[in-house]
């Protein structure tokens, strides 16, 4: 879409619409959690991520020396394609007059903006696809949940990995850090545990007792609190549906390759807290692409780019579906 070289608004009008989409991230999506990389080059298709693998820099020696071991390292690269995630607005132009300091656009489209930020929360887990439905078969780049293909199965120590019963879920925590090579724990700020709504709640009731104590209060003691050990602590804890598979996710184990059932399958992913390991890569923000004139309406193009991507398959961890039915 082209530019209008004369702005239509007040610079205001198109600011409050950036500023909400900005404050509906900020405030209830779920990959704000993850770590931020933004391009240097703004709006590019591919982001280059480069790995130097192992270095060898040092070596023993007694007499100080030139000689020896020639500091080297395996260059290596991998692109990520970063596609994007677009909003349309179609404003009367019988409206114009009306958006002034006191009714701002931003204020006037916001469940429009709520649902562009939504879907880019979507895009960030599971890849931008062209139309948000269920049955959608196929997305443009990989999200986290793709990327997490080596899905880590029986995680519980119950049959088809079901955690009804009480202590299930903390074992399954438990398992799912140890998955993480200690290498990787040692050394990061933490872990970003995202699950699935249902496990979240089950997790606190009242009456799941396990070991003289609530679930929920071993979870928190052993992997959360100030007696948590540095190289298993639970950074964030975040309760989402968002992590549910959908059809076009590379998963395996339980219900693999489907789309996850509400209510019935349920997930845990976790995330080493490092940008070097995992990131939302983004080459855009919301921002306005342009506007054009058209005979009773303007036009405007509004967009964001970027993905999810895992630039180390062990700093990312996510089950098969789990099971909280008897």
């Amino acid at each position: 879409m082209a530019r209008t070289v004369n702005q239509i608004f007040s610079q205001a009008q198109y600011m409050s619409i950036a500023e909400k989409a900005a404050q509906y991230f900020r405030e209830n999506p779920k990959a704000q959690a993850i770590p931020l990389v933004k391009t240097l080059k703004p709006d590019t298709f591919v982001y280059r991520h480069r790995d130097f693998g192992d270095a060898q820099a040092s070596y023993g020696t007694h007499e100080w020396s030139s000689g020896g071991t020639k500091a080297k390292s395996k260059h290596q690269y991998e692109d990520y394609p970063l596609e994007s995630v677009e909003m349309e607005l179609m404003i009367p132009k019988s409206n114009i007059t009306l958006y002034t300091s006191e009714n701002l656009l931003g204020e006037a489209r916001s469940e429009q903006i709520r649902k562009w930020v939504d879907d880019v929360d979507n895009a960030i887990f599971h890849g931008v696809i062209p139309e948000y439905s269920e049955t959608q078969s196929s997305a443009l780049n990989d999200g986290l949940c793709d990327r997490a293909a080596n899905t880590v199965i029986d995680m519980s120590s119950a049959a088809d990995e079901k955690i009804k019963t009480k202590g299930e879920i903390y074992h399954t925590i438990n398992n799912l850090i140890t998955e993480f090579p200690f290498r990787i724990r040692e050394t990061n700020p933490g872990i970003i545990c995202f699950v699935s709504e249902d496990i979240d709640a089950a997790v606190r009731a009242p009456d799941r007792i396990y070991q003289d104590k609530n679930e929920w209060e071993m979870i928190y003691d052993n992997f959360i609190g100030d007696k948590a050990s540095p190289a298993r602590r639970i950074a964030s804890w975040i309760p989402t549906n968002k992590i549910l598979a959908k059809a076009y996710d590379d998963t395996a184990g339980v219900n693999a390759d489907t789309v996850d059932t509400l209510g019935t399958h349920s997930r845990i992913m976790m995330i080493i807290n490092n940008p070097k390991l995992v990131a939302r890569v983004v080459s855009r923000n919301f921002s306005l692409l342009g506007e054009e004139t058209k005979m009773l309406e303007i036009h405007q193009g509004w967009g964001w780019r970027g993905a999810g991507c895992v630039f180390e398959e062990d700093a990312i961890k996510y089950t098969e579906a789990l099971n909280l039915a008897l």
